[in-house]
């Protein structure tokens, strides 16, 4: 099995990290990738705040492994990312 610096820093145990193509990579896919042992993605660009929160909440239904999150930095709109406490950084 391959193993890599990428493993230790996600906490997964495959070196896959799958991309979080909008429209095709939402919770079901990136929590599949994640329950066989890679990073599984989620496509939030171009969708609400909430459409954002209720995706998050399905992936995190289907696993609890690592998720990443793929947000189009330039093409947020105001308003659409806020912290909340149930925030988790993980380093």
């Amino acid at each position: 099995m391959l193993k890599t610096r990428i493993c230790d820093l996600f906490s997964i145990e495959y070196p896959v990290v799958a991309a979080g193509m909008g429209g095709v990579a939402r919770a079901e896919l990136a929590a599949a990738v994640s329950q066989a042992g890679g990073l599984g993605t989620i496509g939030l660009s171009g969708i609400s705040g909430e459409a954002i929160h209720h995706e998050v909440a399905a992936a995190r239904r289907l696993t609890a492994k690592p998720l990443g999150a793929n947000l189009l930095v330039p093409f947020l709109r105001p308003g659409v990312v806020k912290r909340s406490p149930n925030w988790r950084l993980r380093l």
